[in-house]
């Protein structure tokens, strides 16, 4: 099974729908987070994120990473959904500090 097909996000519509909102706080940036792939083959899920900083003002892109992870779904009855979105943060913040966007350790 491939996550990607024929799935059309509204990515120009939530954008517009919050340019306003942008404007009124004064963000110079965007972070946009979207889904660019998902299987399931056998027993486990495979996906990739991509996250994109965006300059609003120049409507150009000035970072951008892609985190891939997985899980094997076996049998289980729980998500564990928090220790697994942990994982993806952390290897968002390690992509950031790589890229000079933040520095430090926190």
């Amino acid at each position: 099974m491939h996550g990607n097909a024929g799935t059309t996000l509204p990515l120009k519509q939530v954008v517009a729908e919050n340019a306003a909102d942008e404007r009124a706080t004064g963000a110079r940036y965007r972070l946009v987070v979207l889904p660019s792939n998902f299987e399931v083959m056998g027993a486990g899920q495979f996906w990739n994120i991509r996250w994109s900083l965006i300059d609003i003002r120049a409507n150009r892109v000035v970072w951008s990473t892609t985190i891939e992870g997985n899980r094997i779904i076996w049998w289980r009855t729980t998500e564990g959904a928090e220790p697994r979105a942990k994982g993806i943060v952390d290897k968002f913040m390690e992509a950031l500090r790589a890229g000079g966007m933040v520095g430090g350790q926190g």
